[in-house]
């Protein structure tokens, strides 16, 4: 979807219909051959349609405008290499990680999806998440277990307890 502004006063469960709404309002235009424009929408609960509320000809009224009351922020190299360090591992790094050592592939955004729902500790800390308990189970006491065994067991598990919808 192209940039969109979607003002609406749902709670966050059904924020997926305006989006919804849009994608199909924005496919439906590219089908007709028509061009999808910068512009700030209304989204109708009852009809389930979004609506233009005014257009952004040029983008101009969402510029950034420094302040001149706050000094440029400059970081150094050796500060962005700690910050990077102490990071979790990022979805596309754990994704060629568990494939290069767990000959991992189908499945493991089911795994990645439970990792984003890791619980932030009081000091920062995360928990483990889907991925730790997954390498948990599959090294567990001492011996490797077969990862594609424990993904297959896990995606199952997780799945016929997860409800969608």
């Amino acid at each position: 979807m192209s940039e969109r502004v979607l003002f609406s006063q749902f709670p966050y469960d059904i924020f997926v219909s305006p989006l919804d709404a849009e994608a199909h309002r924005q496919m439906e235009l590219l089908e007709l051959g028509q061009r999808v424009t910068q512009q700030t929408l209304y989204f109708d609960e009852h009809a389930a349609v979004t609506y233009p509320l005014r257009l952004k000809e040029d983008a101009q009224d969402y510029r950034y405008m420094p302040d001149p009351n706050i000094p440029p922020i400059i970081i150094g190299r050796g500060l962005l290499a700690a910050i990077k360090e102490s990071m979790p591992e990022l979805s596309h790094e754990s994704r060629k990680r568990l494939a290069k050592e767990y000959g991992i592939t189908h499945d493991v955004d089911v795994l990645l999806g439970v990792d984003m729902g890791r619980t932030v500790g009081w000091d920062g800390a995360l928990e483990d998440g889907g991925v730790g308990y997954f390498e948990a189970v599959v090294d567990s006491n001492g011996a490797r277990r077969d990862s594609k065994v424990v993904l297959n067991w896990f995606v199952a598990l997780f799945l016929s307890v997860s409800t969608f919808g």
